[in-house]
């Protein structure tokens, strides 16, 4: 991040040079500081800061910050009075230097920008002033700042204003649906006769068709209010019809979709008279967007009764939002499916894109259609794996959200090119969940609470240098047995790797671990052993019958003395 704010301050200065620079900065300067630093800049960094990139330092981003606590003091003290009325002036400019005081630097700045929108509906709004004076103020202050969207540009009001709930305009109800907007009906013609509808005519003349729409999914129905044609039989409906499913996550769904024309009193004895009809096949390739569909409606395998215009969704539950405002006590399998639910609502896509921090944002990308649709097969892909994970504990969970965790994180690099390294697709990736959760909680809700330490493990395994670590083991002739966790499976990827960069000769028969063209050629067993900090495992190479010999004699691991069993050696198996 640090990197790529250089970039945008000194357009013109050599990309070494500015990596060089943010490294140190980086290195030398409390993180906090960093983070205060850019979240004041805003989009102005490139007025904020130094003429000179190589000049920046600690104390330049102390400065920056003395000068932007000088500029806006006095627009602080007044927004602090206006969303805690009922103190004197005196008292606001002691309550900005206690929370300053009090607060660390970023949360600060994160405050400053939120208070000096020119309308802000944050979780503290409302309080008077006398209720600043709580012991638990504080403790409110930082649980909401902790959690806020830190790097969306505050002076961008309308992108702003446009994150808010996913559940706003297309809202959660108790159980999950399937929501299918009919939009119009064009070229309908006459509905099907019954005995007695021509002496009808007869008796009262010609009449505009009054067609109504009955939608049927799995038994439910619903149907729209009855319209009016015009003369060339169409009609605008505009309205949502909502049917009750058991589960948002499918594969495919069929929709009976059929026009009826309202009979009045008649249809009391004999029902009203079918149109046309068609069926509507809702299919997990429809999640994420809003897609308008043209259907041929049929009647008696006739096709030219018309045609209905159309959309559908899912909707997600009222649950689905209230277990990603939870996420830290939730497993992993729930907040798999509750994310798959509300992201495969209509708006899921258009969310994604909201939620993405400013850095990426600002990057944009080469085709954005090219994104989207990125983004929606993710989507997807989500919704399959959710399917498949109901019911899961956390350790099976694991391998599956990391492969997701590990697409997201190409999908960052697909923004930013190579502008960013390892370190900084890591930290976008996690600010993309921070903001995304955040999203769905809305800017009114209380910052969602994630589990930090499951979130670390999720990014420890997605840390294998290749994007596909079986694929790679494949390439270079080997297998290992498809139950090994996808973490262990990357690190041993990425020990491969290492040998063949390094050239590097097995400690019991003094052959290359990994040939010059990149193949496996000796039986090996890896010994894979836990991280006493409980990072990520290490992965030690060795000829397979010598390492297990010398663990049958009671021989430690070679490398870390480490007390070894059968089970910590796991065979490559050669392929060729």
């Amino acid at each position: 991040l640090t990197f790529c704010r250089l970039c945008e301050a000194y357009p013109e200065d050599d990309r070494v040079s500015l990596k060089e620079a943010a490294a140190a900065l980086v290195r030398e300067t409390d993180p906090d500081l960093v983070d205060a630093a850019w979240i004041s800049c805003g989009a102005e960094v490139q007025e904020a800061l130094t003429p000179n990139g190589s000049e920046i330092g600690p104390q330049t981003l102390n400065r920056l910050l003395e000068s932007r606590h000088g500029a806006w003091a006095e627009a602080l003290v007044q927004a602090l009075q206006r969303h805690f009325p009922g103190g004197l002036d005196e008292d606001y400019r002691r309550m900005l230097g206690m929370l300053r005081a009090n607060l660390p630097k970023s949360y600060f700045w994160k405050g400053a920008r939120f208070l000096l929108r020119k309308q802000v509906s944050v979780a503290p709004q409302g309080l008077s002033f006398e209720q600043t004076h709580s012991p638990r103020f504080l403790e409110v202050v930082m649980d909401f700042l902790a959690g806020s969207l830190a790097l969306c540009s505050v002076d961008d009001e309308a992108a702003l204003e446009g994150v808010v709930s996913l559940s706003e305009g297309f809202s959660a109800g108790e159980h999950g649906q399937l929501e299918v907007e009919i939009l119009t009906i064009r070229g309908i013609r006459d509905p099907e006769y019954r005995v007695g509808d021509l002496t009808a005519r007869l008796l009262r003349g010609p009449r505009p068709l009054s067609p109504y729409v009955k939608v049927t999914c799995s038994g439910a129905s619903s149907s729209t209010s009855i319209r009016t044609t015009s003369k060339s039989g169409s009609a605008k409906f505009d309205e949502i019809v909502k049917l009750r499913l058991d589960s948002t996550l499918f594969d495919r769904c069929h929709v009976d979709v059929c026009v009826f024309d309202a009979c009045g009193p008649q249809s009391v004895l004999r029902g009203d008279p079918l149109i046309g009809q068609a069926t509507l096949e809702v299919t997990k390739n429809h999640f994420g967007t809003s897609t308008i569909q043209t259907l041929q409606l049929t009647r008696g395998g006739e096709k030219c009764h018309g045609t209905v215009e159309l959309r559908a969704g899912v909707r997600a539950r009222q649950d689905d939002y209230r277990i990603l405002a939870s996420a830290r006590s939730q497993s992993l399998s729930e907040i798999a499916a509750s994310l798959a639910a509300v992201l495969s609502q209509p708006k899921g896509v258009d969310a994604l894109l909201r939620s993405r921090p400013s850095l990426l944002a600002a990057a944009g990308c080469a085709d954005d259609s090219a994104l989207r649709r990125t983004l929606q097969a993710w989507v997807v892909r989500l919704s399959t794996e959710a399917r498949g994970l109901a019911g899961s504990d956390d350790e099976a969970a694991l391998d599956v959200m990391a492969r997701l965790l590990r697409s997201a994180q190409q999908i960052v690099v697909m923004c930013v090119g190579e502008a960013c390294n390892a370190d900084d697709i890591r930290a976008l990736t996690v600010n993309w969940i921070r903001n995304l959760f955040q999203l769905c909680a809305g800017i009114q809700g209380l910052p969602p609470r994630l589990n930090e330490a499951r979130l670390q493990r999720l990014l420890d395994v997605t840390q294998s240098s290749v994007a596909d670590p079986r694929q790679r083991l494949a390439d270079m002739g080997i297998t290992l047995p498809g139950s090994l966790p996808e973490e262990t499976v990357a690190v041993i990827v990425d020990r491969l790797l290492e040998a063949f960069r390094s050239g590097e000769e097995e400690m019991f028969t003094g052959e290359r671990i990994v040939d010059p063209s990149g193949g496996v050629t000796l039986q090996l067993g890896a010994v894979i052993l836990a991280d006493r900090q409980g990072k990520r495992p290490h992965a030690f190479l060795y000829d397979l019958a010598s390492i297990r010999q010398w663990q049958s004699q009671g021989g430690a691991e070679p490398s870390t003395r480490q007390a070894i069993t059968s089970r910590n050696i796991i065979p490559l198996t050669l392929t060729t």
